[in-house]
Formats: structure tokens, sequence, C-alpha cells
């Protein structure tokens, strides 16, 4: 089967027969069945999540183009058996109060009018989704009393089997070379590291690989690739980075905050962590888990304000990719699961 979307009809997908493209499905034409309504590229992306036993997921990530009341800007929809069944394109878990869903509040809007979230790029892998993505956010330069908007990019990790999202993970992702920073991402892939990359890299040549081209800059969306670096991620690192950061902040280090669900800064709460266990149901609105205020030496450094950023460095065999860098803020709405 082939899935097809588009902006037409706010973007209501239908099923179609892969040899002749015969339609074989399409869902009522219901508020909820609404994907996106943006035609521009680098605004939406979806992975599709396959099942031996049960109906297959589709996780749908995109812009809402100032649209937050029809558009969640992810969200995981049901790919059922039946190409005619009613339950097609609906939400995996839906209840009064939750849905397979997050939506940007109306209120971000009064504080950035242009905000939203480009979704460049997204992959499944092991228990996990990931989306990269590009996304607007108001700072202060130093020495500087007043704010300006620029983008930051960053990776969003959800589990597979969160119905509720309350897994949602971001962090800030961004590399450098020779000095020079690459922060404002342009393309993705990932891959497996093969053995000659394996063996530079120090890992294992079936381990996912995320490839990644960055520009120079923040203050544009998308700019000339004249000025660009092709930076190498191992994934497996990305996740012990998120898992290392999650526990500090049950130890209480840090602060927590979301710029663009408007979740003020808190201190992280001191717990035990357990498997399974999320996060106090006052942050399941989302948060950011800030680095904690100490001098950045050794392997550390600042990148943007007064912010500790963990650098991680892949040097990947003479080739032209520059060094990985995955800050140390992270945001969550929850534990992984």
């Amino acid at each position: 089967r082939l899935i097809a979307c588009g902006s037409l009809y706010q973007g209501i997908c239908k099923l179609l027969r892969l040899d002749d493209l015969f339609k074989l499905g399409e869902p009522f034409h219901k508020k909820e069945h609404y994907l996106s309504g943006v035609n521009e590229s680098g605004s939406v992306f979806g992975v599709i999540v396959s099942y031996s036993n049960m109906d297959d997921k589709l996780f749908i990530a995109t812009a809402v183009d100032g649209k937050p009341e029809y558009f969640p800007t992810i969200s995981s929809r049901k790919l059922t058996k039946n190409s005619e069944a009613d339950g097609m394109f609906a939400y995996v878990f839906h209840d009064e109060f939750v849905a397979s869903m997050i939506k940007i509040p109306s209120d971000t809007f009064t504080i950035i009018p242009d905000f939203d979230i480009y979704y460049i790029y997204g992959f499944s892998s092991g228990n996990f989704v990931y989306f990269l993505t590009l996304q607007p956010e108001m700072i202060s330069p130093p020495g500087s009393t007043t704010k300006e908007q620029v983008y930051t990019s960053k990776l969003v990790r959800l589990c597979k089997e969160d119905t509720a999202f309350n897994s949602y993970v971001e962090v800030p992702i961004g590399c450098e070379k020779n000095g020079v920073e690459y922060r404002l991402l342009q393309a993705a892939y990932l891959s497996k590291a093969g053995a000659i990359l394996a063996r530079s890299l120090g890992v294992g040549p079936e381990d996912d690989i995320l490839f990644t081209v960055f520009s120079k800059g923040q203050k544009r969306k998308m700019k000339s690739l004249d000025e660009s670096a092709l930076c190498i991620f191992v994934l497996k690192e990305i996740n012990d980075r998120i898992k290392d950061r999650l526990q500090s902040c049950y130890r209480g280090e840090g602060t927590l905050d979301l710029a663009w669900l408007k979740v003020k800064d808190i201190p992280c709460s001191s717990a035990v962590l357990h498997a399974h266990q999320a996060l106090p149901m006052r942050f399941r609105q989302g948060l950011t888990v800030a680095s904690s205020t100490k001098q950045c030496s050794g392997s550390e450094r600042h990148i943007i304000g007064e912010k500790c950023h963990i650098v991680m460095l892949y040097e990947a065999a003479q080739a032209k990719a520059g060094q990985g860098a995955l800050s140390g803020d992270v945001a969550a709405i929850s534990h992984e699961y």
C-alpha cells in the first residue's frame, strides 16, 4: 500500500494500491483526520512503525502554519490492516482528556507570532521514533538586553509504544569544525556504520549512524549550502546523553523549561529514577532540562548564551565531517518507557 497525503483538504491522506495506484481507502473528512495544511518543503515528515500482529502506526510531524487548532505538531495515527476500516488515520489513542498528539499552545504565538516547528527528517530505531527539526526561539545576544529571533536545530524523540506522548524528549543539536559553529540543519539521513566507518568511530558495523548537514548561522531558516558541514552522530551516544541528563534532573540538577509550551523555569526535582517512571504530573506539559550552573571545562564549552553544553567529538576517518555537538539542554515530558 502507498500512503498519499497532500495539502488539499487539510492534508487528509488516502491509501493507494502500489501496482496501479487504485484508491483502497480514504477516511471521512473529520477534523481528527486533518494532518497538515502546508506545502512548503521541509515542513512535514512521516514515520511508519510496522507490526506483524497488530495495526501499524503513522507518526506524522508537521508545521502548523499558524493553525494549531486544526493540526497537532506531532501525532500518531492508526494504519489498520483493513484499508476501509473506520479507524484508519484516527489517533492511536484518544479519550476525553488525552490523545496521541502534541499541540502548540495558541499563547505561544503571542510571544513569537510566526512560531512553528519545521520537520526536516524522521526515522525509527529500536524503541524510539525520532524527528530532526528547526525551531525559532528568542535569545539575548551576549552583552545585550534585547532579544532577537534565531533558529535552533533540535532532535525530538518519542517512545514507539507511548500512546499519550509522555516520553517526548527534545535536545538541541549542532556541530563545529575549525572553531566555526554549524547550527542550522539542512538535511539528514540514518544508516548503518559499515565496517570502515565503524572502526574509526569505535562502534559496531550495525550501529545506527545519523548523517547530518548543517549550515552556518541561525538568522534564516534556509541558507546556501556553500557554508555547510557534514556531521556524524552515533545514535547510541545521543540516547546515552539524553538518559544521563534525565537522570541528573532526577538528582535535582538544573532547571526545567520548554519555551514553546510556555512552562516557566522550575528546579529539577530530586527523585529515585526507576524504569518506566514518569516525571511528576506538574511537568507533564513539557520541560527543558537546562544545564546546571557550572563553569565549562575539558570537553565542555559555551555555545549559546550562558548555558553549558556538552560537546561530543566524532573524528570520522579524515572525512570532511564536523565535530558532532549534542548540547546539555534536554527537553522532556517524562522518562523513557
